[in-house]
């Protein structure tokens, strides 16, 4: 795993446990075992390593909406539909919803709670 994975996947687990709000650079970069300048190497500031999270959270989700106009005759409207049903899913598990709920900031423990119960 390289440095930017490390960087994406701490800043996802700490954004989990500890909300939007809560968490530093300095925070991202000793959760992923690298040095705090490494995430600057990768990303121009801490906005755009979360968006850099939140565009992993969706997986191939926008893709594969974007390239429904391309599919117009090549697939049945069956097999398109399937494509972007079996994303959304990927999109909608449970792990990745309480997941996504963490971006709601400090209240985002209770949230996660909820969803859990």
């Amino acid at each position: 795993m390289d440095q930017k994975e490390k960087l994406i996947g701490a800043t996802e687990r700490l954004l989990c446990s500890q909300g939007l709000g809560c968490v530093t650079t300095r925070d991202i970069a000793r959760a992923a075992k690298v040095a705090e300048g490494a995430l600057y190497h990768h990303f121009h500031d801490k906005a755009e390593l979360i968006l850099s999270v939140v565009l992993h959270q969706l997986g191939d989700f926008p893709e594969v909406l974007q390239s429904l106009p391309l599919q117009v005759g090549q697939n049945t409207v069956q097999k398109n539909l399937q494509r972007v049903l079996e994303s959304g899913v990927r999109l909608s598990s449970p792990d990745r919803a309480a997941r996504m709920l963490a971006f709601r900031g400090p209240g985002a423990a209770w949230a996660r709670a909820q969803h859990d119960a």
